[in-house]
This record gives C-alpha cells, structure tokens and sequence, in this order.
C-alpha cells in the first residue's frame, strides 16, 4: 500500500508539472566528488591528484569512494600541512606534498588571507574585495614551492592520473598548463575544477578560459556544480570535464546513470 501511495503522489506531481525526488538523491546530485564515483569505476581508480587539499577533508573523502586509490594531496600552506599529514598518518593512501601546482616549477608568493582558504598565488582583485569583503583581507605573504604535474609526474614515475581534482583559488588554469603532456596524452581521466565567472583574483583566468584550455585537449565539460551566487549573479562553481572518448562511452550506454532528461542520480548505493 506505501508504494501505491508514493507512485499516486509521483503521477499526481507529474501532472502538475512537478517532479519529485529524495532530498539525499537532490543533494548528491550536487555534490561532485559521488558524481565522480558514479561515472567511474570505484575499484579501477587508481591515482587522485588533489590539487590544493587544504587539511585533507577532499583527500579523506577521495580515499573513502575510492578504496583503490592513492591521494595525492598538495598542499602549500603550512598551517594546513600538519592535519593534512595527520589524515595522511591515519590512511596510509594519503600522500602529502607541501607543493602549490602551477604552470612551471620554482618559488612562488603566496597570499595569506583573513580566511585562510581563500589564500591563493594571486592577490585579490577589487571584484573579489567587493564580493568577499572581509574573507579576502591579505594579513601576509609566504614563499613556497611551485611544481607543475607533468614534471611531479614524470619523477614519482605515475603514467596515469584517474581524478585530477584543482582547488587553487585562481591557479587552476596555471595547473592545468603544467599538466599540458598528461592532457595531451589523454592519460588524465576527470578533471575536477573550481571555475570563476568573476576574477576574484588580480589576473585570474575566468570559465572560458578553462572551457577553451580543456576543450582544445580534448575533454568535455559534464556538469557544474556546487554554484555560489552574488546578488543573483553565478560567481563560481565546481565543473566536472571528462576525456571525450569515456564521455562518448557515457553518452552511448544504455544503462543510465542519471533519471531520463535529468542530473538526479538513479542510484546511491557505494557513494553516500
């Protein structure tokens, strides 16, 4: 009888132009990191690039959908470096760099702002001050070390990398630059990116920078995700962009992960 009853309220929405779903399938639709296990095979994951792992919450989540999976998690910041390796001491699959990914290797200035999860290579821009008044505040300036992905790759010897995921406050388009061999290569399989709409940072590439840099080598944008607004204007999100050969491979199956005509997941089992 419960069932009859959910099914006549379904029927009844739908024919009020509604649509009905679970509150935890509405809100893992949003979230990027169980879309990612969704899409992938869990077990094949092998390799994640967590790209700006601030104390290591993404890393544990990555090492927790992924059982497989080695994190690789740079971080620059040293104030988050000690938790970043507490995590990494309690989950041997972490693995910490005290590194900021960019274009190139060497020594980079990094901006400390009043919140420190906003601290980026770039100082904030006017836009981004206007925005974030308070959060974006510089009280500092440290000096750390920069390497690019292909060059890290090439010395810890790792031919693939399953989930590229890049958090850099503005220096992901630099990252995606020093990845230029893997992209090329088609050896990176997701990429997992904050986008900006706004430049919140002084010279910061927006979305259709990093739309045209993925697009050229070849992987497709999927989905956005997780978007903060300012006065109704988009100002960021979280983007998913796949290798357009998995994304055609995606397209074809014929058994669909997401509801018809919809970014609500058919199922949860193994990601929540």
């Amino acid at each position: 009888m419960l069932k009859i009853g959910k099914w006549l309220i379904r029927r009844l929405a739908l024919l009020l132009g509604f649509e009905l779903n679970s509150k935890r399938f509405s809100e893992l639709a949003d979230d990027p990191f169980a879309i990612l296990a969704l899409l992938s095979d869990q077990d094949d994951v092998l390799v994640i690039v967590d790209g700006g792992a601030s104390i290591g919450d993404t890393s544990d989540r990555f090492a927790s959908l992924f059982p497989k999976a080695n994190v690789y998690a740079f971080e620059p910041f040293e104030h988050f470096i000690k938790p970043l390796r507490q995590k990494a001491k309690a989950n041997h699959r972490i693995k910490v760099f005290p590194l900021a990914l960019d274009e190139q290797t060497g020594e980079r200035t990094l901006h400390i702002n009043e919140s420190e999860g906003t601290n980026s290579l770039l100082a904030a821009s006017a836009a981004g001050k206007q925005i974030y008044p308070d959060l974006l505040k510089q009280k500092g300036e440290i000096k750390v070390s920069a390497t690019s992905l292909d060059k890290w790759a090439e010395d810890q010897k790792i031919d693939r990398v399953d989930i590229l995921k890049l958090d850099l406050q503005g220096g992901e388009l630099g990252a995606l630059k020093g990845a230029t061999r893997k992209l090329q290569d088609k050896s990176i399989k997701f990429v997992l990116v904050e986008i900006s709409f706004v430049s919140q940072y002084e010279n910061q590439p927006i979305a259709s920078d990093i739309f045209k840099h993925l697009e050229f080598h070849g992987y497709g944008l999927f989905n956005l995700y997780q978007c903060l607004y300012h006065s109704g204007q988009i100002i960021q999100a979280d983007a998913i962009f796949i290798e357009q050969s998995i994304l055609a491979e995606l397209r074809s199956s014929k058994h669909s992960i997401f509801h018809h005509r919809s970014r609500i997941p058919c199922q949860i089992a193994g990601i929540s």
